[in-house]
């Protein structure tokens, strides 16, 4: 039976009840699946939430269920002390950016209490639903799960005392994505997830620290989007939010009754001219390399601190140029 007037109410039902196969929901509806996509992301403006799908070919497919390892809302505090986060690295084999290199040199100076990847450092070129341009050469998983490992080995050991996090990414879900959707008969054998390959890193979809502080401080991949996402993220949020996704850098302040808090985007640990960003055709891009430096008060978040690169031999941080 068709139903192409329903209701956002009913269509929310509908996509629960088919968990959130467009392809199904069209077949019902009478609407087509492009229709059923962009209904669902009026309905998601709307709401403040995603709707979840688990659709094998869904590229924001999440696993719906107890048995889910990716909805996981790891939480911690840090009354006093530093948190670095990167975010968007793509990791590119053979290469190291500016902004890597930076990171692994100030890490021993920062001498953080927690270090977070938030996501996207396995790029994924190769098991991407997006085709290839022309005749370019994508690296491996193999290749790219061989120079993730050199990179966050360097963080670990760049990072005494330090415990580590990371966020997902849609890039890093192509990884368990494309097994469970091609054979997930092979599910819950070693290696078939991407934290078999880093155990020291403990995965999660968000982090909360400080989540008993007045303020606390939310870090995830990405939230609202577009050019004013810093502001739409932190006036929505509630608290302090982190994100990446967008490759920009900013921090927006943001003032209510309760106080202030900021809306935070991370930049990049990549850099704009690597071979995975050829589809941007070397436009200008308000994408910035770097990193985040967070500090930590009596559990408060003081000013956000960005290091960001000048050239390619070169980053800024807090009033020094720093040659890397």
């Amino acid at each position: 039976m068709q139903n192409t007037a329903c209701t956002d109410a009913e269509f929310v039902a509908l996509w629960q009840q088919t968990r959130g196969s467009a392809s199904q929901l069209s077949q019902i509806t009478g609407v087509s699946v492009r229709g059923v996509y962009a209904r669902r992301r009026v309905i998601e403006k709307r709401l403040g939430s995603p709707l979840l799908s688990h659709a094998a070919n869904s590229p924001d497919r999440t696993i719906i269920g107890p048995e889910n390892t990716y909805i996981r809302q790891n939480r911690i505090d840090v009354e006093n002390g530093v948190v670095v986060i990167f975010t968007d690295a793509h990791i590119y084999p053979g290469i190291q950016t500016a902004a890597r290199r930076a990171l692994i040199k100030l890490l021993p100076e920062l001498k953080p209490s927690i270090v977070v990847d938030n996501g996207d450092s396995f790029d994924g070129g190769q098991i991407s639903r997006h085709e290839r341009i022309g005749w370019d050469k994508r690296p491996t998983v193999k290749q790219e799960l061989d120079a993730n490992d050199e990179f966050h080995s360097e963080v670990e050991a760049a990072s005494k005392g330090a415990s580590f996090w990371w966020n997902w990414g849609n890039h890093d879900l192509r990884f368990p994505t494309r097994l469970a959707s091609r054979v997930g008969e092979f599910e819950g054998i070693t290696g078939f997830r991407l934290e078999d390959h880093f155990p020291r890193w403990k995965f999660g979809i968000t982090l909360t620290i400080n989540p008993g502080a007045h303020t606390p401080t939310l870090v995830k991949h990405r939230y609202r989007g577009g050019d004013h996402a810093d502001w739409n993220n932190v006036m929505r949020a509630g608290i302090n939010i982190f994100t990446g996704h967008d490759h920009q850098m900013t921090c927006r302040p943001f003032v209510d009754k309760r106080g202030h808090r900021y809306g935070i985007r991370g930049g990049t640990l990549a850099d704009a001219a690597l071979p995975i960003f050829d589809y941007q055709e070397a436009n200008p891009s308000q994408q910035r390399s770097g990193f985040c430096v967070l500090t930590f008060r009596k559990s408060a978040l003081l000013w956000p601190q960005f290091c960001a690169v000048l050239d390619e031999g070169h980053v800024e941080f807090m009033g020094r140029v720093i040659a890397v």
